[in-house]
This record gives C-alpha cells, structure tokens and sequence, in this order.
C-alpha cells in the first residue's frame, strides 16, 4: 500500500500565520497538497494544537488583519482535503461553545456577561475581548 507524502509531484501551498497569545507569538504553518494536509505550530503542542484549531475556526481577533484573505482561501482548500474537513469539523466544534477553561481544564467557567460574581472578580482587568471566566482558576478569555 503506497503512503501519500507531501514531496509528490503535485504542487505544495503553503499558508503561515502569526497567532498573538498573551503567552507569546506563535507561527502557525498549513500545507496543503492534493487530498493531504500538515498542519505545524511553533507551540509544539502537536497534534492537538489551539492555535491551529483558531485559525481553522475562523477566528481572526488574534490574527494579523492583513492576513483575512488569505485565512478565507486556506479555509476553501482545507475544506478539499479530508484532513482538513476533519480539522475544520473539530475546530467549528471546540470553539462553537466553549465547555472547559482553555488555562486550567476546569468545566467551572460562565460566561462574562451572564454573571455577576464574575463581573465583580473581573472589574479592574481588560476583558473587552473576553466572554469566559474559570472559577477555578479566575482566568478570562
């Protein structure tokens, strides 16, 4: 049985993005050739990577803004590929209702906006790109 591989002869697309985390930057690497797709992040939380995920998710609050149309284009491509309807179907779930906290895995988190207690404990910091907060751990994103 003969194992695809990126170094075929079909012609390899290359997409990079810049995530801005509040831990650092991460560069985030899709390549895309026939039915196949790679996915790399400088985070090295493979294969499960969150920066990978929101990108695929179609988050840009994080992205550079130049780089909307290229995020619009490796989404019509991932959507060719299997890998990538796999990815793209996971990404759209994780961050479609978000059901844990992203730092500490909690399942205690509300949102900002529907609770008091958390609009209280959150009152001096920015939060105005934020909708979650963990009980546990007082994280906001």
């Amino acid at each position: 049985m003969e194992t695809k591989n990126l170094s075929d002869t079909l012609p390899i697309e290359q997409f990079d993005f810049t995530i801005f985390g509040e831990k650092g930057t991460y560069r985030v690497t899709f390549l895309i050739s026939g039915d196949i797709m790679k996915t790399n992040c400088t985070c090295h939380h493979a294969p499960g990577c969150w920066h990978v995920e929101y990108v695929l998710a179609g988050k840009k609050t994080r992205i550079d803004p130049a780089d909307a149309d290229k995020q619009a284009l490796l989404l019509e491509r991932a959507g060719q590929t299997a890998e990538g309807r796999y990815l793209l179907m996971k990404a759209q779930k994780k961050f479609s209702v978000e059901t844990h906290c992203r730092r500490c895995h909690s399942t205690k988190i509300v949102k900002l906006n529907r609770s008091l207690s958390a609009q209280i404990r959150t009152l001096f910091r920015e939060k105005k790109h934020h909708t979650y907060y963990c009980k546990d751990c007082g994280w906001t994103w």
